[in-house]
């Protein structure tokens, strides 16, 4: 299995197109700081199938599509698999340069295609994103983007144009949670082995969540709120990781199935041979400034 590296100025990003396009790697040059969690064990081959995505390997970013929770399809009735399909699946490399790699993968339980193109600037990453429905119904579905951050001790979630917190607990129930303005810190809000999960809504404009280490060193992810509504976040003090670890997860729906998005009119619908575009932008710098 072949890794593909690209550098940006000040940033550098590797992924594995054949293990569901996974990004295992995304470093600050400038600091030194790796962001993603890493692996236990050498990625070899595809992800294995007869694991479950919590099961698997912990590491690294993925893409979620068409459901996170395991649920049926409410427009045909099939089963759709935990986390979806594409973390599963070979993704196939349409075009590459030093700054820029681009990759398609198609659907397994449902008929679409699905591209990103990640591209590296000035210590920054921003992800193009394109989903087509190639079946002959249409094509309801989920999405969210699902990178697994490290947390140094003193990291800390901050979040901006971001409100309506909600905490979701296992019975499917939410409960209305208070964000900080300084942030959360997954390693003083979370007793070992206890993980949580929260939906927020994007407010105006751009929204931003960003990760913010003691030193004042952050990696910040920027999308339009007019066009991702949502954000899910994941703090994780151990609990399925093996260290605590935060997913930043902008999203199309406030709950991880689809069939719960369907009903509720979250979920992102195309017609036959329709397609929707979208993006998501990622910044690393020395200092960011918490909201007021």
């Amino acid at each position: 299995m072949t890794a593909i590296d690209i550098v940006g100025e000040g940033i550098s990003l590797s992924m594995l197109p054949e293990r569901g396009g996974k990004i295992t790697s995304l470093v600050d040059v400038e600091r030194s700081r790796e962001w993603l969690e890493q692996p236990s064990r050498e990625l070899v081959g595809s992800a294995d199938e007869s694991q479950t995505f919590d099961e698997g390997d912990m590491c690294g970013w993925d893409e979620m599509m068409p459901t996170i929770a395991p649920c049926q399809d409410p427009s045909t009735g099939v089963s759709l698999p935990g986390h979806g399909d594409l973390w599963r699946r070979p993704w196939e490399v349409t075009a590459r340069d030093r700054r820029s790699v681009s990759t398609r993968v198609t659907g397994d339980a449902l008929a679409y295609s699905f591209e990103r193109t990640v591209t590296l600037g000035v210590r920054s990453l921003q992800m193009e994103y394109r989903a087509k429905n190639q079946g002959d119904t249409d094509l309801q579905f989920l999405w969210a983007t699902h990178p697994l951050f490290s947390v140094l001790p003193a990291t800390k979630v901050v979040l901006c144009n971001v409100g309506d917190v909600q905490e979701l607990h296992v019975a499917g129930d939410m409960a209305p949670w208070t964000w900080p303005e300084g942030g959360v810190s997954v390693v003083d809000t979370l007793t070992h082995g206890q993980g949580k999960k929260f939906f927020a809504r994007a407010t105006t404009g751009d929204a931003t969540a960003s990760m913010v280490d003691g030193d004042g060193g952050a990696l910040t992810m920027r999308w339009r709120s007019s066009a991702i509504p949502w954000l899910g976040i994941w703090l994780d003090n151990c609990s399925l990781s093996r260290g605590p670890v935060a997913a930043i997860e902008p999203t199309n729906a406030s709950d991880d199935s689809l069939e719960v998005a369907a009903r509720t009119g979250q979920s992102w619908s195309l017609p036959r041979g329709a397609e929707l575009f979208w993006s998501v932008g990622v910044t690393v710098s020395g200092t960011v400034t918490a909201p007021r």
